[in-house]
């Protein structure tokens, strides 16, 4: 039997203030992406908001990068905002991770409004925190700047639901059963975050610590066995010489960093 805990994320925002600033672009037809504040949560976004100095068209684009590769998530439809404050609505949620960022295609002039922070107007790199791209089809980005654009998006974050989903409690390996594994899933559609959570055998009164850094992916499974490593579901081990499960019956828990029990799975061999 198992008992499960959802975990429910922070409010999903990313982008930066929207006030007035220093300037709107005058180039055209480009895309640019603001690594300053990336969205700090999986999720879907709703709503975006921008600081308009001109009423231009613009549209909402959302970037993941991987490695040095960019690639856009999702866009809103092309708008032509208001001078001031604009509040916009997305008709169809565009489904984000933690670590995805704001970006903004023109296909004219710039208008949200824009301060440029020092160096030079462009870098002839990519170290800046504003990459752009040039031309409707976007490729790569091929320069930055210092700057930061009064964009920012809201949504609903996604909720983790971590549990035990299995322990195999006899092994085929002959006396330390090296082989028993306890397995932890999480079914929501949002990360967990396990650092230092536990997993705990009550029958046997053994401990696991997870490291820090560990993450359990939406949808994803990772095990912990009794003395193997296997990088494909994690490469955890309780590195135990003997059995951790009790071949007639058992339960394990799976401790948050707090000591919050988050999950619980039982079996009964008699």
């Amino acid at each position: 039997m198992a008992i499960a805990t959802t975990i429910e994320q922070q409010v999903l925002m990313g982008g930066n203030d929207v006030i007035h600033r220093q300037f709107t672009d005058s180039a055209s037809n480009f895309y640019l992406v603001d690594t300053n504040n990336a969205i700090n949560a999986d999720g879907n976004i709703h709503s975006w908001k921008i600081w308009a100095d001109r009423s231009l068209t613009v549209q909402l684009v959302i970037f993941r990068q991987d490695g040095n590769n960019w690639s856009i998530v999702g866009r809103s439809e092309q708008v032509t905002p208001k001078t001031g404050l604009n509040e916009l609505t997305l008709s169809d949620s565009i489904a984000v991770k933690a670590g995805d960022c704001v970006g903004l295609y023109y296909p004219g002039q710039g208008s949200v409004s824009a301060i440029k922070h020092k160096g030079n107007w462009a870098l002839g790199n990519l170290n800046g925190t504003v990459l752009w791209s040039y031309g409707a089809e976007f490729k790569a980005f091929s320069d930055s700047g210092y700057r930061t654009y009064s964009v920012q998006v809201s949504g609903t974050p996604g909720v983790a639901n971590v549990e035990i989903a299995d322990i195999v409690y006899h092994g085929q390996v002959k006396r330390t059963q090296s082989d028993e594994y306890i397995e932890i899933r999480n079914s929501g559609n949002a990360a967990a975050d396990l650092s230092n959570w536990k997993v705990t055998s009550v029958g046997k009164d053994q401990m696991f610590v997870f490291p820090e850094g560990t993450s359990l992916a939406a949808g994803q499974m990772i095990r912990v066995y009794t003395n193997e490593v296997h990088p494909e579901s994690g490469g955890f081990s309780f590195g135990s010489k003997t059995a951790i499960w009790n071949d007639k019956g058992d339960m394990g828990k799976l401790l948050d960093a707090q000591g919050n029990e988050m999950s619980s799975f039982s079996y009964d061999n008699n």
